[in-house]
């Protein structure tokens, strides 16, 4: 039984459909979902097929061919979400049919090979990744402070929300409990892991509440340094002596891009783990009743823009 379905418009490369469609794939098997049953790949005119009480979104791929403009124009009509994208060299003003340049394109980068952020903004259109992308970054002061602030800044430019202790707490605002209050209400904690993190009872509180919350982290490992082994199941960025341009940071760009990229994959997991812990409470509380849950989904559409 479909819960929501997705349509692949324009002139893609076959590479960059299955890619896309890979990446999907992966990204809603964290939700228990997979392509061809909860979820609908569409391609063309049978997007116009699509069952209505289903969330759904349209990508359309630019290019030198106005192809499926029928297509987006009509589900345009009926206030359906469609993304216009690019790669990263594309023109959207060339490429994008002029019926669809009203609506906030997404450039592919082109360092993003599965094509991670797209699949992203897709879901986020169908109700499965909420949003507000929300990040929290962990670190010392003392010895990551730099690197800290390059990645809130990198972060910040690709559409993630933030969290950083020094530039987002007002003054007058308790610090604390706004600190908790952002904290769990991240996708995702970037943990910089200094010789000296677990010496702070306050990194060792925030990284602990984000474990107990089930928030994915990302660890990026100083270099010469023997991380703790209570955070061996954190996904890890171990940096060499050439990858940190100071004692405290930046971090060399592409290094910095590639933790940004994994952030996003990670924002997914991070997402569906508290998905699939809501969902399987609803499951055991219903079967307690002696009935049966037969989908859990978003029954509704979403602007573009979502």
């Amino acid at each position: 039984m479909s819960v929501y379905e997705l349509a692949i418009l324009g002139s893609p490369t076959e590479k960059e459909r299955a890619v896309f469609a890979a990446t999907i794939g992966e990204m809603i098997a964290d939700f228990g979902l997979s392509v061809g049953t909860e979820v609908l790949l569409h391609d063309g005119q049978s997007a116009l097929k699509r069952d209505p009480r289903n969330a759904f979104a349209a990508v359309y791929f630019g290019g030198a061919k106005e192809v499926d403009v029928d297509v987006a124009n009509e589900l345009k009509a009926a206030s359906l979400p469609v993304i216009p994208t690019v790669d990263h060299s594309g023109d959207f003003a060339d490429a994008i049919p002029p019926s669809l340049q009203f609506a906030n394109g997404l450039r592919r980068r082109s360092d993003d090979t599965a094509l991670t952020e797209l699949s992203g903004a897709a879901l986020e259109c169908i109700g499965l990744l909420r949003a507000q992308r929300r990040v929290f970054v962990s670190y010392r002061r003392t010895e990551s402070r730099a690197a800290a602030l390059q990645l809130h800044d990198l972060l910040g430019s690709r559409g993630f929300d933030v969290f950083l202790d020094t530039h987002d707490i007002r003054p007058g605002e308790p610090f604390q409990d706004v600190l908790w209050h952002r904290l769990v209400d991240s996708d995702v904690v970037v943990m910089l892991d200094t010789p000296s993190y677990f010496a702070s009872r306050w990194t060792r509180q925030e990284i602990g509440r984000a474990r107990a919350k089930e928030i994915q982290v990302i660890r990026v490992i100083w270099p010469e340094h023997t991380p703790n082994r209570l955070m061996d199941m954190a996904e890890s960025v171990y940096l060499d002596s050439q990858e940190l341009l100071g004692p405290d940071g930046p971090i060399v760009d592409v290094t910095a891009d590639s933790i940004v990229l994994r952030v996003e994959r990670l924002r997914s997991m991070s997402i569906a783990a508290r998905y699939m812990s809501i969902t399987g409470k609803l499951r055991a509380d219903v079967e307690k009743i002696g009935a049966a849950v037969e989908a859990v989904g978003a029954h509704r559409q979403l602007p573009y823009g979502c």
